[in-house]
């Protein structure tokens, strides 16, 4: 995927994407946590599917959107390569419509800390847009392959340098969950270096949205894995086995608590 050339550009610190479809008030939402930032050294691009619910007047009343579009996409990832390409930043920050930044200071913040790793990355705090519900979501220090098989980083609260997807080819565009977890895996492998800033959160993360579908998102994973990174695949289906393995003992754990529990009550009913 060929991105801008940018040394005939004048590069700024970071480029922030949003993509949207049919999400009007998640998206005014993410459009004003993102122009509301102290810090100004960004621009802003929304790349929206074609909307058909009034999401094109929300952006076109947003004249600091520094590029928009709004046509039919293919899919999230594709959304996102689409943005990827407009993008002129050194560090790019994908934000769905939905999800929004932090705190007014996010940007600020963060632009103070980063240098030049490949990718930073920072707690987030979920939550559940309908019920207002959420918790903070630490991460290791480290990120390692190992820990990538298993699980993911939260994509809204990391940034990327954008010369990687030139380097890795951006996201594959043939699966709707796993295409950043993928891309992460392969930075990992690679050797490319993940920095944790554990003293801040960036965005506020939609529980609702697509990854938040379990089962599917695990069944893309492993297809992902297969195809992609087959050397991995039996270490994968090994720490599937041992989660299995912990969450059986655990269940097991419990259904003994509670029929010891159960013949306590009918030994004290007995007895009175």
């Amino acid at each position: 995927m060929a991105l801008p050339n940018l040394s005939q550009v004048e590069v700024m610190l970071l480029s922030v994407i949003t993509i949207n479809l049919n999400n009007k008030t998640g998206l005014a939402q993410t459009i004003k946590s993102v122009l509301e930032q102290t810090f100004k050294d960004f621009e802003y691009i929304v790349i929206d599917g074609g909307s058909t619910d009034g999401s094109l007047a929300v952006i076109e009343q947003s004249a600091s959107i520094s590029y928009w579009v709004s046509e039919k996409d293919h899919g999230i990832y594709h959304a996102m390569n689409k943005g990827i390409k407009q993008a002129q930043g050194k560090y790019l920050l994908f934000l769905n419509s939905g999800d929004t930044l932090h705190q007014a200071n996010s940007l600020s913040r963060l632009a103070t800390t980063i240098n030049d790793a490949a990718v930073y990355y920072t707690s987030a705090f979920c939550i559940n847009n309908e019920t207002g519900k959420g918790y903070i979501q630490h991460y290791p220090k480290q990120i390692t392959v190992n820990y990538l098989l298993e699980r993911s980083i939260n994509h809204q609260n990391c940034v990327i340098k954008s010369s990687l997807f030139h380097k890795y080819h951006g996201y594959d565009e043939s699966y709707k969950i796993a295409s950043f977890r993928d891309f992460t895996l392969t930075l990992a492998k690679n050797h490319e270096n993940f920095v944790y800033l554990p003293h801040l959160i960036i965005s506020t993360y939609d529980l609702n949205g697509i990854s938040s579908d379990y089962i599917a998102a695990e069944n893309e994973w492993k297809q992902a894995v297969a195809q992609k990174h087959p050397e991995l695949l039996k270490q994968l289906k090994d720490i599937r086995a041992k989660k299995n393995r912990l969450i059986y003992r655990a269940f097991a754990k419990m259904k003994r608590l509670y029929f010891n529990y159960k013949i306590n009550h009918f030994n004290k009913v007995v007895r009175s």
